[in-house]
């Protein structure tokens, strides 16, 4: 739910509302992780786990574009969010996650400079409060040798993180601009996969280091192009973190790995409007990433497919051949990729997807269709980021997806 006002005494306010009621329940199989000799013989038992996640949050924020004869631009708000998630083995009743309640409320204030009429710098500061609240609990058997695992002492740990952010736009000439920014990320590790692979007794949810917030340096620079017709953009960015976070298959489920991580890549686009109906589109995507698994304090190790994204082309055309009929096809090609782990190894594939929307006297009808081709190929997922068997799954065929939308 979102609200908007314009002229809230001469400035710009928005609210917005949300929630989000998830329940996914995952496939089932004979994992080490699943089994416990007290429950049946080892190699027998048969499981599969239920998340249940319930969130609401929200943002508001004031805006005044006008101060000091239009040089300055000032934008201050407030995000907050409270997320209660919990995961069980449904076949055998078990408590895999405990119930974790993460609280996690951000003040912020951001400012725009009009320094140069060719110049405008961009300034920000947030401050992060957030606060997780989990129960006494203890993990399941296989998480310890010999098999039965360990208690974990409850609490309330918080954190406090000031963020700051600063970047500039020079308008080069009247087609070309060229911008950098600097800024810091906040936010957390999957603290379910985290908990539920703690293996050593007498922890502490208040002291456990593999729970503290991911704090992220990230750095872009670039260039656009406006130009007639023709658009383009590029840009080079990197993202650091001294404890950031890698998942990792063990025993046939993902944990949790607080690693140094660095990661860097490509971005660039170019779009042609040929005509006041067609446009052409173009763009790409490269990304790099690697962890320090040894502890020494150097990146070692390249992130595989559960933690990176694959590098892609795209090309897409739209049309717009009247006020009510609009249409788009794009395709997208995911490029191979070899990894370190062995057993990974990308082999890429492309798809084409298409739509078609359309204006009623009342709202919009759109009419999708994924995988325009019915390519047959393995997702990434199943070629990059799982060496089990029974995750080695095919993606969707053609898929048809009809929609309606009313704007009021």
């Amino acid at each position: 739910l979102t609200y908007s006002n314009a002229d809230l005494a001469g400035n710009q306010f928005t609210a917005q509302l949300y929630s989000q009621r998830f329940r996914a329940r995952y496939g089932g199989n004979i994992l080490p992780s699943f089994q416990d000799p007290a429950i049946a013989p080892v190699g027998t038992l048969f499981d599969q786990s239920q998340n249940e996640s319930d969130k609401y949050g929200g943002k508001l924020s004031l805006s005044r574009d006008d101060m000091f004869d239009g040089l300055l631009k000032l934008t201050g708000g407030l995000d907050f969010l409270q997320d209660t998630t919990s995961q069980m083995l449904i076949a055998t009743d078990r408590e895999w996650v405990p119930e974790t309640v993460f609280k996690n409320l951000a003040p912020f204030l951001q400012a725009e400079v009009r320094a140069h009429e060719r110049l405008t710098l961009h300034g920000g500061v947030r401050h992060e409060f957030a606060k997780l609240e989990v129960d006494p609990f203890r993990t399941i058997a296989s998480t310890t040798t010999p098999p039965g695992g360990v208690s974990v002492e409850g609490g309330e740990p918080d954190f406090e993180e000031t963020l700051y952010n600063v970047g500039l736009v020079f308008q080069a000439s009247d087609w070309a601009q060229v911008f950098a920014n600097y800024s810091e990320g906040f936010g957390m590790p999957d603290v379910g996969r985290v908990l539920r692979g703690i293996n050593q007794p007498g922890l502490s949810v208040d002291s456990f280091l593999d729970l503290q917030p991911i704090v992220t340096d990230n750095r872009e620079i670039g260039l656009r192009l406006n130009h007639g017709p023709f658009d383009a953009e590029i840009s080079y960015f990197e993202s650091d973190s001294d404890l950031g976070s890698r998942l990792e298959s063990v025993g046939g489920v993902y944990q949790v790995r607080r690693e140094r991580t660095e990661i860097d890549g490509i971005e660039a686009s170019a779009g042609w409007q040929i005509d006041a109906v067609h446009r052409l589109q173009a763009s790409y995507a490269k990304l790099n990433g690697q962890s320090d698994t040894d502890g020494d304090g150097k990146v070692d190790t390249d992130l595989d497919g559960a933690n990176i994204a694959p590098d892609r082309y795209g090309m897409s055309w739209q049309a717009k051949w009247s006020d009510k009929l609009n249409t788009r096809v794009q395709a997208n090609h995911y490029a191979s990729r070899s990894f370190d782990t062995p057993g990974l190894d990308f082999d890429g594939y492309s798809l084409v997807d298409a739509s078609v929307g359309y204006r009623l006297p009342v709202g919009e009808a759109s009419l999708g269709v994924e995988n325009l081709l019915n390519r047959d190929y393995m997702t990434y997922y199943a070629q990059a980021a799982s060496t089990r068997n029974d995750q080695y799954f095919a993606g969707r065929g053609r898929t048809f997806t009809l929609g309606y939308q009313l704007d009021f």
